[in-house]
């Protein structure tokens, strides 16, 4: 997306988010936004997908987690340039037979007004998201 804009992304069939990077304008107040999909596993069918509505409000911090045994396959976000925030949504899917493991928090992968680029690890997906906003900093 660009800045100030609407953010869609979805991945394909048994793909999941496993990166997501960002780049941040002080003229915007925002951040432009690339999430990227791999695959999951070689073989196996979507058992249930779910949409969640808005996890977060402006101004207030985000502490998503998909249930348990989904992860994320689709993000979307608006921009209120009144705010200078952001509103976010996600869909979370499970794999038939399928379970997720060794899961973890990363601690913070990016600093205000900086470059975030965050990787999964090899194998590994994307399955929440934890973020706060900071009005003085905008």
């Amino acid at each position: 997306n660009d800045f100030d804009q609407p953010l869609y992304a979805d991945c394909n069939g048994i793909q999941g988010m496993y990166k997501v990077s960002s780049v941040h304008s002080n003229h915007h107040e925002d951040r432009a936004w690339l999430w990227e999909c791999r695959d999951v596993v070689s073989s196996g069918s979507l058992s249930q997908c779910s949409d969640t509505g808005y996890v977060n409000e402006f101004d207030l911090p985000m502490n998503f987690m998909c249930p348990a045994n989904y992860y994320v396959k689709g993000v979307e976000s608006y921009h209120d340039n009144h705010r200078e925030d952001r509103r976010w949504k996600f869909t979370c899917c499970a794999i038939q037979n399928r379970i997720t493991v060794s899961c973890r928090q990363t601690g913070y992968v990016n600093d205000w007004d900086a470059t975030m680029n965050f990787v999964a690890g090899q194998g590994e997906v994307i399955t929440g998201v934890y973020s706060y906003h900071d009005n003085g900093r905008e």
